[in-house]
């Protein structure tokens, strides 16, 4: 079989260079297309058609970014493919694509309605003025904040929102008070808590001092509940925090430790709408001190009998087949929380009201410590003439706290002292008096007994009143006038059972 080939170079180089004469035009194009170009501006904005500088532009996607000058002009580099993002604070966002042969252009920025609109209370009498105008700073927390925490008291929920601003608890028990400090102590003798004002009135945020009780004892190893804790986290629309002589410029020298600002929820316009919320939770303890099992009560090595003292575990070593029990977790159980909201609103151009109810319920992981708290609240504002206004609200609350002595005495230091190699749940002899490890006064006192037999108990009932009227004769004159009461009765109740004596 006879095969032939034959090839004409000519041919092939021409064709060739047809095709690469094309590929260096579309090269040329495509590179052209991707050549970044100056591109120049001015920003101005909508409602006053003034410059804005300050302003930044942006490309979207990358790192180049530059500021607008004085006069809102600008000037950066970009590619007709890029898009050019442009913000200002109190201004919409806006995203701008470039085309081809865009260099120049003025953009128009829309006023954002919801920064002019932000407010907060500035005046002793609850007059609002929007956060920009201020001529000092505030720290300010949103009532969805605080809700969403879903602490019982709301004062737990400050914590880290606000610059300066310290929350200390005392316990983790249910029903435990809280303090704040704001920028730390400013009072070596006086209190350095800060005022709290609701709605434009101060209220009490004292604890129950047990001196008043019979026994006349300190609360070292009894905490009682902050007043602040009654209010309802539902019901707060705004926190604002005044730390500086602000304060005490708007309050006097109740306001020297500064002032925590509460204003709660009104009713909203329009038909009638039933809310209802609950949240539930689960706690435990999660971090334990270590604890010796390996040496028995007794001092350099010598056991301890009789009527000697209890506390010392430096006795002789134990044997290892003894029994030894787990009495921390044995006395430690599951805390469980739970949280209802129940909410009714309504309301028109001339008439608004709000009723609001909670039950809060928290058993805490020590055995018979809880904490119920059951109120209501109902709030109105009424537009009587065109230019006088009234806010009335009546807030009830009633809680009740069993709770458990802490400190010297208390239930941890006896339950990390109590002798590992016997069972802490055995605390009752057959008849149901208290089992003694020996038969001395000194003896230990068993938590379990302590938490059981002995009583400490906290009762308050509170009433909170709140009236205002807003007159405004004249649209550069405001008239504001304010009446409430703050009354609460507040029963302590401390019982030691006559078995220790």
């Amino acid at each position: 079989m006879l095969c032939s080939f034959s090839l004409n170079l000519k041919q092939f180089f021409m064709k060739k260079s047809f095709y690469l004469f094309f590929l260096l035009l579309f090269c040329v194009f495509f590179s052209s297309s991707l050549r970044a170009q100056q591109i120049t501006g001015t920003i101005t904005g909508q409602d006053d058609g003034l410059p804005i500088p300050g302003a930044t532009v942006a490309i979207k996607g990358t790192q180049r970014a530059v500021a607008t000058d004085i006069d809102g002009k600008f000037s950066i580099e970009a590619k007709s493919t890029d898009v050019l993002v442009v913000t200002s604070v109190g201004f919409v966002v806006q995203e701008i694509p470039l085309s081809d042969g865009t260099t120049s252009m003025t953009i128009i920025l829309k006023t954002d309605d919801s920064f002019l609109k932000e407010v907060t209370i500035t005046g002793a009498f609850g007059q609002t003025l929007k956060k920009k105008a201020l001529g000092y700073n505030v720290g300010e927390v949103s009532g969805d904040d605080v809700r969403e925490s879903q602490r019982d008291n709301f004062l737990a929920s400050l914590q880290g929102r606000v610059s300066g601003l310290v929350v200390n608890g005392t316990s983790g028990q249910p029903g435990a008070s809280f303090s704040v400090q704001l920028r730390g102590v400013s009072s070596i003798g006086n209190s350095n808590s800060p005022l709290y004002v609701v709605d434009g009135l101060p209220i009490d945020n004292t604890t129950f001092n047990q001196g008043a009780l019979y026994s006349n004892q300190p609360n070292r190893q009894n905490d009682y509940l902050n007043r602040a804790g009654d209010i309802n986290p539902n019901d707060i629309e705004t926190i604002t925090v005044l730390k500086g002589p602000e304060a005490a410029a708007l309050y006097g020298s109740q306001g020297a430790s500064g002032a925590i600002i509460i204003t709660t929820k009104k009713g909203s316009k329009g038909g009638g709408k039933l809310t209802y919320d609950n949240s539930f939770g689960y706690s435990s303890y999660y971090r334990l001190p270590t604890i010796q099992n390996k040496y028995a009560r007794g001092s350099n090595g010598v056991a301890l009998t009789g009527s000697d003292e209890v506390v010392k575990f430096l006795g002789p070593q134990l044997p290892s087949e003894g029994k030894v029990y787990n009495n921390v977790d044995a006395f430690f159980g599951t805390g469980q929380r739970q949280n209802h909201n129940l909410t009714f609103e309504a309301g028109s151009d001339k008439l608004s009201y709000r009723l609001s109810t909670f039950y809060q319920n928290t058993n805490g992981i020590i055995p018979t410590s809880s904490f119920q708290n059951l109120g209501a609240r109902l709030a109105g504002t009424a537009k009587i003439l065109k230019n006088l206004e009234i806010t009335t609200s009546v807030a009830f609350n009633s809680n009740d706290i069993s709770k458990v002595p802490v400190g010297d005495g208390g239930v941890f230091q006896n339950l990390y002292l109590w002798p590992y190699y016997d069972d802490i749940t055995n605390y009752l002899n057959p008849d149901g008096t208290r089992r003694r490890l020996v038969s001395a006064v000194s003896d230990a006192d068993n938590p379990f007994y302590l938490v059981n037999k002995d009583i400490n108990r906290e009762q308050t009932r509170r009433t909170i009143t709140n009236v205002g009227l807003t007159f405004k004769p004249t649209d550069w004159l405001t008239l504001i006038a304010r009446g409430g009461v703050d009354a609460y009765n507040t029963y302590g109740t401390s019982f030691t059972s006559p078995s220790w004596l």
